[in-house]
């Protein structure tokens, strides 16, 4: 939408109707007015939608074979069965690195911001995890189960304009095999501007990666999208602090911009 608050924007206006009226047959001592268009304001941004999402990577160190071994941090390792196996593994997520709109995550949180109705929504994701008891060097699936998502909360009441959103999300999904102590957690609190800038100032543990994305609507339809950050795993353990305190050295804390 077009401010009429704007000096420039009325000037511009004003000009565009004076070249409109010539262009439609205005003469001068015989000479013929060649037509000029008039200018149009740029798409601007209506809406935007962050893309959180956390996902265990497929290979490398950590899970070369597609599989993670069931860190021993308040996970109970007893099968469907009631009979303890001890070498429990969960499968990964079928991506190697930074991607939009993959679908391969543990968890998802998106967050829309509609700058012109002065809107924002919440909508959250977690997908299964399966689990797999590796018995003679091979992986044999046992069963498959998903979190829950009641750590998932929008703080507050997060706030809207025609020019920015600000809001406050908390997350902590357990593995669904394990205790609340070995959730993987996170929290943000942002400030979405319509103009393209994305300030965050958040932490989160380190384990598994954790990548965010912003995606833009524009007035003529168009849709954009960037990534705003992608921070990989340090180790399984470090889903909780005082078990991998020497290796994860606490949560992971972030500035954007820094």
């Amino acid at each position: 939408m077009i401010s009429f608050k704007s000096t420039a924007v009325r000037a511009t206006l004003a000009l565009a109707a004076v070249l409109g009226v010539a262009a439609a047959g205005a003469v001068t001592d015989g000479t013929e007015i060649e037509p000029v268009a008039a200018t149009k304001s740029a798409p601007k941004i209506v809406k935007s939608e962050i893309y959180y999402e956390t996902y265990i990577p497929r290979g490398g160190s950590v899970a070369p074979q597609g599989y993670i071994d069931t860190p021993d941090v308040g996970c109970h390792n007893f099968g469907k069965d009631g009979k303890k196996k001890a070498d429990w593994w969960n499968a990964v997520d079928n991506r190697v690195g930074p991607a939009f709109k993959s679908g391969q995550f543990r968890t998802q949180v998106v967050l829309s911001f509609d700058f012109k109705k002065k809107k924002w929504g919440e909508r959250h994701k977690i997908n299964p995890t399966k689990r797999y008891a590796k018995v003679g060097g091979k992986f044999v699936y046992e069963d498959s189960r998903t979190a829950n998502d009641d750590g998932i909360r929008v703080e507050g009441e997060p706030k809207v304009s025609t020019t920015k959103g600000r809001i406050t999300v908390t997350h902590a999904a357990t593995n669904p095999w394990c205790t609340a102590l070995a959730a993987i957690d996170w929290s943000i609190v942002m400030t979405v501007h319509r103009n393209g800038r994305t300030e965050v100032v958040g932490s989160h543990d380190k384990m598994p990666n954790h990548e965010m994305w912003r995606e833009d609507t524009y007035s003529n339809g168009k849709k954009t999208h960037k990534m705003i950050f992608s921070h990989k795993l340090t180790s399984p353990t470090c889903l909780v602090d005082y078990v991998g305190e020497a290796v994860c050295k606490g949560l992971h804390r972030y500035k954007i911009p820094a």
